[in-house]
C-alpha cells in the first residue's frame, strides 16, 4: 500500500501552475512532492503499457517524458489540465501521458538519420554551425558545472569534449560508444555517464529540445533559463548525478 497521499484537485492545479511559471519549482519541497505524484499515479500504469508493447523503458524515463510533455509548447498541456472540466487534472494528464509513451515507442522504428540530436537543417561540421565546437564544449561545461560535484569537474570537461567530437550515430546508445565515453572519465559511474550523455546529446523523447550542445551549436548566447525543456533536463541531470554516485564504475558492467 502506497504512503503517498493523492493531491487534492486544488493542489494539483497549484503545482501545475508553479511548474508552468518556473521549472525551478521542481527543486522545491512542493516540487519534490509533485514528482512523487507523477511517479505514484502515472509511472506504474505507463510501465504496464510499455510491457504490453514490449517496449523497454525505465521509470525515470517515463517520469521525465511526462514532465517534458507538461512543459513543452509553453506548458500547453499543463495549462489545459489546469482548466479542464474534470474535477481532477490528473485524469486529463493520464490521457496525454499514454499518448506520449506511445509516441516514444513509435520512434523505435524511425530511421536514426532523421533523429539527430540537433535540427536536421544544420550539419555537424564546424563551418556550417553558428558556434565553434570548442566554445560549445566550454558553454556546456559552464552550464553543468554548478550542478555537478566539484571533484568531477576535470573529467566532466573531458567527457563533454569526447561527446562533442564523437556525436551519437544511432537513436539508442551503443555499448561500444558508451564504453569509449566512459574511458574518458573513469571516476564517473555508469549511470553518471548516461546522465551526461542525455543532457549533452539530448534525451528521449525530445532530443533536440533537451540537448545542451545542440542549443549552443545554434546560438552561443542561448540561456537555459529561457527554455523550460532544457531547464528541466538540467534538473533531471542534477538529480541523476546525485542518485548515481555509488553505482558501478566497471567498464565490464556496461550491457
Amino acid at each position: 500500500m502506497s504512503n503517498v497521499e493523492r493531491f487534492t484537485a486544488w493542489r494539483q492545479r497549484e503545482a501545475l501552475t508553479s511548474l508552468v511559471n518556473d521549472p525551478r519549482f521542481l527543486s522545491t519541497a512542493e516540487g519534490v512532492a509533485f514528482r512523487e505524484q507523477i511517479h505514484e499515479h502515472f509511472v506504474a500504469s505507463m510501465m504496464k503499457m510499455a510491457r504490453e508493447l514490449s517496449f523497454p523503458i525505465e521509470p525515470a524515463e517515463i517520469e521525465n517524458t511526462i514532465l517534458v510533455g507538461l512543459m513543452e509548447n509553453e506548458g500547453r498541456v499543463a495549462k489545459l489540465a489546469i482548466t479542464a472540466s474534470q474535477s481532477d487534472p490528473w485524469a486529463y494528464i493520464a490521457v496525454s501521458a499514454r499518448k506520449w509513451i506511445r509516441a516514444l515507442w513509435g520512434t523505435r522504428g524511425v530511421p536514426a538519420e532523421i533523429l539527430e540530436w540537433i535540427p536536421q537543417s544544420y550539419a555537424w561540421e564546424p563551418d556550417t554551425t553558428s558556434t565553434d565546437l570548442a566554445e560549445v564544449i566550454e558553454l556546456t561545461f559552464q552550464t553543468l558545472a554548478p550542478v555537478t560535484d566539484e571533484d568531477l569537474h576535470p573529467e566532466l570537461a573531458k567527457l563533454l569534449s569526447w561527446l562533442a567530437y564523437n556525436p551519437q550515430q544511432r537513436l539508442s546508445y551503443e555499448r561500444d560508444e558508451c564504453v569509449a565515453a566512459h574511458r574518458a572519465c573513469p571516476s564517473f559511474t555508469i549511470d553518471q555517464v548516461i546522465a551526461v550523455m542525455n543532457i549533452a546529446w539530448g534525451g528521449r523523447p525530445r532530443k533536440a529540445e533537451t540537448s545542451l550542445m545542440g542549443a549552443f551549436l545554434l546560438d552561443s548566447n542561448f540561456q537555459i533559463s529561457e527554455s523550460s525543456t532544457h531547464a528541466l533536463a538540467r534538473e533531471t541531470y542534477r538529480r541523476r548525478m546525485v542518485a548515481a554516485r555509488n553505482g558501478s564504475r566497471l567498464l565490464s558492467d556496461w550491457r
